[in-house]
């Protein structure tokens, strides 16, 4: 059954949290740019060829657009759940990763979804509690890859440990989030999960084609990042950047992950051995581009569905505040 209005309630910004993510991404940027020649990162930046980075964006809206036909087959892929819908509901969910310092996008694709389809929200989460342990599965893969093809030298030893240290921070000022009735509250939304996914198990199979286009996609648009910095051939320092960007944006304390995501890219591709100046005009060029074509396109769909974030956040179930 449907929850009704009075069920819930907007999720609201936790301060305390915000301030330290605000801090920690202050910091992160500062720890970036200590050590940084302005003259020689303006020149790294100059030196871009534009062409590859346009090539770029488009793979990266290749990668929604496959994550999206994932997505569906895992819903069903029957005629109660169209493409379209589907793709908008996933480009809208990152988008307010890029925007707001909150992890909403699971919960916004479940509820645009559930206004288009009927499906019960159970039936959803589960279908993107699936999507997620893939990718969960897949970045110990790509881990496991990256060791396997790097020299694990006490830089590299050392920003690991940085960029675990900056996600365990991360994950405890999640922690810190608000809480009502008692319990945590996603309380009432993980209780579904193990429904959804019993329903939706049996599509994992013919998922996997999409899944695995998806992460190719992904591992592209960074190796195109690096050939616009003439860097071709640079397929490990490509690996290190999907890998340093999905553990990033799995914890966004910033808005789009701002300042730690320069300095996790930063720390990496330094470690392999690359000018500080060139891997910061790097990060910052891959930033952009992970960025720039989701928000403008999220905002765009997000027209088409006529909301704002305001009702977006409105819209996220929250277990209300018990009477008295």
């Amino acid at each position: 059954m449907a929850d009704s209005p009075s069920d819930t309630q907007a999720p609201t910004l936790s301060w305390p949290r915000l301030l330290a993510g605000t801090v920690l991404g202050l910091a992160a940027l500062a720890l970036v740019g200590r050590q940084i020649d302005r003259d020689a990162l303006l020149k790294a930046l100059s030196g871009l060829a534009l062409g590859w980075l346009v090539l770029a964006c488009l793979v990266d809206l290749l990668a929604f657009g496959l994550r999206a036909l994932n997505w569906r087959v895992l819903l069903g892929g029957s005629g109660q759940v169209r493409y379209l819908p589907v793709l908008r509901a996933t480009v809208i969910g990152a988008m307010t990763t890029d925007v707001l310092p909150l992890r909403l996008d699971e919960l916004v694709r479940a509820h645009l979804i559930g206004r288009h389809s009927g499906l019960p929200r159970s039936q959803i989460l589960g279908t993107i509690a699936i999507e997620r342990c893939l990718d969960v599965c897949m970045l110990l893969m790509l881990l496991g890859a990256l060791a396997w093809t790097t020299q694990l030298t006490p830089q590299i030893l050392t920003g690991g440990a940085v960029l675990l240290s900056a996600l365990l921070l991360a994950g405890l000022l999640y922690s810190l989030g608000p809480r009502s009735g008692g319990g945590s509250a996603m309380g009432e939304i993980f209780s579904e999960l193990a429904i959804g996914m019993r329903a939706a198990r049996g599509r994992i199979l013919a998922a996997s084609a999409p899944w695995v286009l998806e992460w190719v996609a992904l591992l592209a648009m960074f190796n195109l990042i690096l050939i616009a910095f003439g860097l071709p051939g640079s397929g490990s320092h490509a690996l290190a950047m999907l890998v340093a960007s999905f553990l990033v944006f799995a914890f966004p304390i910033t808005p789009g992950a701002a300042g730690v995501y320069e300095a996790a890219i930063t720390g990496m591709l330094v470690a392999r051995g690359l000018p500080p100046e060139q891997a910061l005009a790097i990060a910052l060029t891959a930033h952009t581009v992970v960025l720039t074509p989701t928000t403008l396109l999220g905002a765009l769909f997000l027209a088409v569905e006529d909301l704002g974030l305001a009702d977006l956040l409105g819209a996220v179930p929250r277990p209300a505040k018990r009477a008295a």
